[in-house]
Parts: C-alpha cells; structure tokens; sequence
C-alpha cells in the first residue's frame, strides 16, 4: 500500500560507477602503453621529446576505456531476450537487403555483357578486351 511513484528522481543512478570504470580504465590502459612503450628501443630522451608521444599515448587509452565501457553498456543492453530478437533480425534484414543489391548488379552486369557481346558479333567486333586496346609504339620512335 505505500509503494511510492517510480520517478526519476527516485530511481537508483548508475553514473558515478560508470565514471569511475572509465577513469579506473583510462588510467589503466595509459599506463600499460607508456610501460610497453618504455621497453622500446631509443636510449634516454628529454620531456620535450616525450611529450607529444605521451599526449598521442593518453588520447589512444581514452578512445580504448571509452569503446570498452560503451561496447559493454551496449551488450548488457542488447542482452535481453525482447531487444536481442529484434536487433537479431535487423541485423537477418540489412545482411539480405545487401545480398540482394549484390546478386541483382551481378546478374544486371552479366545480362548486359551477354547482350554488348551479342550485338557486337555479327559486326565483327571482338568483346575481348585486349583487341580493343590500342597497340604500343614503336621502341625506335620518341615521343616529342
């Protein structure tokens, strides 16, 4: 009897964890590619030519921790039963959509090489392509 409303307000807020995954991840993909980096073959070098490397390296293990979260996010979503059928066959959907174009550009491109061949025989044309080539040129000539 005294269920409250489910609002918003109320509802329980998964977005400092997600942050903390993320930085805990950014950090610990930084510092697994600075470390493989360090076992590089270089001798010492300064800070000015350690930066930009280290800025490139930083950038590399945001995009990592923010794929990683957002492929997981993304698979607990797709995980259940009711949106995994529908993505499934979207998914069955899109594959046959591009089966089909495929298959009709094949068979398109045949029938029309089939009937430039066809038409062309009794003209004496040849459809193979190297008779229509033009032939080289003599080696003795120049070309100026």
């Amino acid at each position: 009897m005294n269920e409250k409303p489910d609002s918003i307000a109320n509802r329980k807020r998964n977005g400092p964890r997600y942050l903390r995954l993320w930085l805990i991840l950014v950090a610990a993909v930084f510092l697994v590619l600075l470390i493989v980096t360090q076992l590089l073959p270089g001798g010492q070098r300064s800070f000015s030519d350690w930066l930009q490397p280290v800025l490139f390296l930083f950038g590399v293990s945001l995009g990592v921790a923010t794929a990683v979260l957002g492929v997981w996010v993304v698979g607990r979503w797709v995980c259940h039963w009711r949106i995994l059928k529908r993505v499934l066959l979207a998914g069955a959907g899109l594959i046959a959509l591009i089966a089909l174009f495929y298959a009709e550009e094949d068979w398109r491109g045949w029938h029309s090489w089939n009937q430039f061949s066809a038409h062309g025989k009794p003209k004496g044309n040849s459809s193979i392509w190297p008779a229509w080539c033009r032939r080289r040129c003599r080696t003795n000539r120049t070309l100026r």
